[in-house]
């Protein structure tokens, strides 16, 4: 072959990594909208893990060797201009060297699976055969009537590869998760699969399902065991962290480097929300307080949300600030039970998803369980500049809008490659666009919440590094947050 043009061979082994990845992450496949591995569960027991890195080291040499020789001098970095197919190729290439690494890291170094059974969640997750609309009904419960079979294995493999004791917060997370799955797949599931009304279906589901809470009801007891003998620390090192960062990020800076980095920040913007502040007449705690008191009641969060989606997407288009492609919009939901990790998030289709798939912008409401100083407190997240604020960051033009513009490139690894600073880096940059602009600049309480934002991810930069070096303990970093950062407790 001409090593000239090697596109096609490039072609190749790209493709075959994908295909090797794939396999070994079916649950990232199907979200990625590969439905060929509908109704698969990922098998991390430790003998398909080193085939699986024995899979990507064969594939690593040839690409490393062919990317070598077809461009000398590029091939240690990744920032090739796009322009001509060879350098499309190339960048390629390198977006699959990239993930390759990030993925021996994971399995020879980090080995999250061993200290964390929150890792496995997303093994678990079945929504998508309910959520995206992809095949006809009946096909995709045939899917999740396979997948729900897996699950006790699943579970299983995770009790055989846990090293205890485990570290008590990430105990009682992981309780608090699975007891909502254990819920899900017992009073939810069940009804979304008779919409099937087949019943040789719910035949087959009801006994997968009975034995999938069975091993949840199993896998919640040894982690009730595990809560009394765990421990109260959950530091990587320093080693690890920095191997986390290089491997997953691509960053080459050192720990002390980014601690910098992210005091100097930090500093630049607690200066910016004393200014803030200052213009309503009050402190930044007071500010924020404030504002805190300002949101509409819990059933009417996600209608105002709904209204600030459309009024920020046509601030866009007349500001002609970016390009909207197309008339999709992403559908506001509460976070279903059993996802309710964060206060907010974008569930956006798979990247090779066919056809128009339905984008979830998820916000999770109070628990009707907590005191109503708990609700309170909840809630001060969602004051109207606070519900536009996340929607700038999780819809327009932050993540919805950046997958929309990903879903349309030519390039499946560069749809299903990409690293959490370049996707979260472009949500914080999109918050903070917004405000640059003018969206709202009569009133300093919308810069102050963006400005808020901007600070609780200064200090939970901040305190990662510390954490995982072991410089400080949790009520230390819980501490600086709400010091540094101006929030409640």
């Amino acid at each position: 072959m001409d090593v000239s043009d090697p596109r096609a061979e490039l072609a190749t082994l790209v493709t075959r990594y994908i295909d090797v990845w794939a396999a070994f992450h079916p649950h990232l496949a199907i979200n990625a909208g590969l439905h060929a591995y509908d109704g698969l569960i990922a098998d991390w027991h430790p003998t398909r893990i080193a085939t699986y890195l024995v899979q990507t080291d064969d594939l690593v040499a040839r690409l490393t060797a062919l990317v070598a020789r077809a461009a000398p001098g590029l091939a240690s970095h990744g920032t090739l201009p796009w322009g001509d197919p060879l350098r499309a190729s190339l960048w390629d290439a390198h977006l699959v060297l990239a993930n390759a690494r990030a993925e021996r890291y994971r399995w020879e170094r980090w080995q999250p699976q061993r200290t964390n059974p929150l890792t496995i969640l997303a093994l678990l997750d079945v929504s998508p055969y309910i959520k995206r609309h992809y095949a006809p009904f009946p096909e995709r419960v045939d899917g999740l009537i396979r997948h729900v079979s897996g699950i006790p294995e699943v579970l299983a493999v995770a009790r055989q590869q846990l090293v205890t004791p485990l570290p008590r917060l990430i105990v009682e997370q992981s309780m608090t998760m699975f007891e909502g799955l254990a819920r899900f797949h017992k009073h939810e599931l069940p009804g979304v699969v008779q919409r099937a009304h087949d019943a040789e279906r719910s035949a087959r589901f009801a006994h997968a399902n009975r034995l999938a809470i069975a091993a949840y009801q199993e896998f919640l007891a040894f982690l009730r065991v595990q809560l009394v003998h765990a421990e109260e620390g959950l530091a990587l090192g320093p080693e690890a962290l920095q191997g986390l960062v290089a491997a997953n990020e691509g960053i080459d800076l050192t720990l002390p480097e980014l601690l910098a980095i992210g005091l100097d920040d930090l500093a630049r913007n607690q200066a910016r929300m004393i200014a803030l502040a200052g213009q309503l007449g009050l402190t930044p705690t007071a500010a924020m307080q404030a504002l805190g008191r300002t949101h509409p009641p819990a059933e009417r969060v996600l209608d105002e949300t709904r209204r600030i989606l459309d009024e920020v997407r046509a601030y866009l288009q007349r500001s002609d600030i970016v390009g909207l492609p197309g008339e999709l919009r992403c559908v506001v939901q509460e976070t279903p039970p059993f996802m309710r990790t964060g206060s907010a998030f974008m569930d956006a289709p798979g990247p090779l998803e066919p056809g128009t798939a339905e984008a979830y912008f998820y916000l999770t409401l109070p628990d009707g369980a907590w005191s109503q100083q708990a609700r309170e407190s909840w809630l001060a997240k969602q004051s109207v500049p606070g519900l536009a604020n996340t929607a700038i960051h999780e819809a327009w033009p932050g993540h919805y809008l950046q997958f929309l513009h990903v879903s349309q490139t030519p390039s499946r690894a560069a749809r299903l490659f990409a690293c959490t600073s370049f996707t979260e880096g472009w949500a914080h940059y999109a918050e903070q666009l917004m405000v640059e602009v003018g969206f709202h600049g009569d009133d300093p309480r919308y810069a102050l919440q963006q400005t808020s934002m901007a600070l609780l991810r200064d200090c939970r930069l901040i305190v990662a590094l510390r954490l995982h070096t072991e410089a400080i303990a949790i009520t230390e970093a819980a501490d600086f947050i709400a010091r540094e950062a101006y929030y409640s407790p």
